[in-house]
């Protein structure tokens, strides 16, 4: 479906093919109405998997157009987001939006000027942004450049990405071509819509026989070897240049080995982040509510694009220290059963040691809940959403309700009256859960018993029917209490889509 067009040609009405999100539809037809002046200026051999939210839109903006295009993406409910670490440059900003029929992303990185150059730094500005707006074509719902423009100017970011090391591989015959093969395929696309001889001066600046030269040569062989192009075209484009040739290749070489070193250690690091700071999201309910179902759900999906940690802050991951305690306190609970006089003063110093134990279990437990939290601030303070799989949560007015939902629980399980150790260790485990505040987005998953009971069929009817009121009972009292925290509350009887529906809309609108 190519079509081609004038200057002014937009999207046409229909704002995209059968299988595009609705929202970025949306946002298409109101470009087209509005005469936005744009195009996907690259990879629109992607078009479809572009419009279905697969992979980024990569859209540029004539800049006189601006401020209609920031009007209509605002009115749509896009937002702006910080570039990953290295992905920075100038004249691009990046936008994320959400389809509220079927709950995906999408992300559109918006240029204003066309900043190229190798792996690592951009550093090339080509001033040629009216030669891929003043003609363009539609594609699949989008407007690209005619095949000529974008087939010039694939091959100038490919010479510029090839590296020396990419020679030596076409040289020795070894691995991979130095062109990838996804860029050799995308030119070969284009050829099938254009001629190689079309991209003679195609965009200033460029030497006009240079581009094609590259396409018959590659054609020929892909291993023939691109190292003297891409010194010509560098010499070219040297009045283009952002930075003096040594000044970017030392540029390069750092943000390729902090990226590399950063990622492999943290792959969370290679998202986006949020530029007003980050978001905690909470999850919280009785058992089989489907907490852990619904925060991996958010951590994936927010996960695609964003910077997204996500802590689980219930008893089964527990520390050394959590687990040697508790591995103690059954064999001495074993044992003080063992005896024969439980009352005498073996069975009293046994259970002594065994309730010594199980405190220690729980103010272990109450440890690593807030190592995992104090790391969860510094996620949020740089930006990332962190999502929480369970939180503490202690109700004021119904003391019993928070040993069920992850609170303090030494007073509770030993009893009473509590020994002096044990009111020791009750008031230290106490002392630790004060350091949790409400997250941003508490979201209660609100579940009935009988359909708990169908998932969950292990557990206590009883507890899980409390369980769900002090569910109810937490979130009103955060609500009514604590400021700048949003409670949602879900109907976690739903179907499992319905249910995500709800939790992602929620999420969304938190951002």
């Amino acid at each position: 479906m190519i079509e081609e067009s004038g200057a002014t040609a937009v999207a046409g009405a229909d704002g995209g093919s059968g299988d595009a999100i609705e929202a970025l539809r949306g946002v298409l037809v109101d470009l087209a109405t509005s005469n936005v002046r744009y195009c996907q200026w690259k990879s629109n051999i992607r078009a479809r998997e572009s419009l279905r939210g697969e992979t980024d839109l990569d859209v540029l903006i004539d800049r006189r157009d601006w401020a209609r295009f920031s009007e209509i993406v605002g009115r749509h409910g896009l937002k702006p987001m910080n570039p990953p670490p290295g992905g920075d440059q100038p004249g691009m900003s990046h936008l994320l939006g959400f389809d509220l029929q079927s709950s995906e992303l999408f992300h559109l990185h918006v240029h204003d000027q066309l900043v190229i150059g190798q792996r690592g730094v951009k550093n090339y500005w080509l001033p040629v942004e009216a030669e891929f707006l003043t003609s363009t074509r539609e594609l699949d719902g989008l407007r690209a450049p005619a095949a000529h423009v974008e087939l010039a100017m694939l091959s100038v970011r490919a010479l510029l990405k090839y590296r020396y090391r990419d020679a030596v591989k076409d040289l020795v015959g070894i691995k991979t071509p130095g062109i990838p093969l996804a860029i050799s395929q995308e030119i070969d696309w284009l050829l099938e819509q254009t001629t190689a001889s079309s991209v003679a001066g195609a965009l200033p600046g460029v030497p006009p026989d240079l581009v094609e030269q590259f396409l018959e040569r590659l054609g020929e062989d892909p291993r023939a070897g691109f190292l003297t192009m891409k010194r010509r075209l560098r010499r070219a484009l040297r009045e283009h240049a952002r930075l003096p040739p040594i000044q970017a290749r030392m540029l390069a070489a750092r943000e390729l080995w902090v990226r590399r070193n950063r990622f492999r250690r943290n792959p969370f690091d290679a998202a986006m982040t949020m530029p007003t700071g980050g978001l905690s999201i909470a999850f919280v309910g009785a058992d089989g509510a489907g907490k852990t179902t619904a925060a991996a759900d958010v951590s994936s999906w927010l996960g695609w694009k964003l910077s997204v940690r996500r802590y689980y802050l219930g008893s089964k991951e527990p520390s050394r220290l959590s687990r040697g305690s508790y591995i103690g306190f059954r064999a001495f609970r074993r044992a003080h059963r063992s005896v024969g006089h439980p009352d005498g003063p073996v069975g009293r110093a046994l259970g002594a040691v065994r309730d010594a134990l199980l405190g220690l279990h729980y103010v272990a437990i109450a440890g690593d809940r807030v190592r995992r939290y104090r790391d969860s601030l510094a996620d949020v303070s740089d930006g990332r959403v962190v999502v929480f799989d369970r939180f503490p949560l202690v109700s004021a007015s119904s003391e019993h309700h928070h040993r069920l939902l992850d609170g303090p629980q030494v007073r509770d399980k030993l009893g009473a009256p509590l020994g002096r150790p044990a009111r020791m260790m009750a008031r230290w485990e106490e002392r630790r859960y004060e350091a949790f505040h409400p997250p941003d987005l508490l979201i209660i998953m609100d579940v009935d018993p009988t359909v708990s009971i169908d998932r969950k069929p292990d557990h206590l009817p009883d507890v899980i029917a409390e369980k769900r009121r002090g569910a109810a009972e937490l979130a009103d009292a955060v609500e009514a209490r604590a400021e700048g925290v949003t409670v949602v509350r879900v109907d976690a009887n739903q179907p499992l889509e319905q249910v995500r529906g709800q939790v992602r809309r929620a999420v969304w609108d938190a951002l």
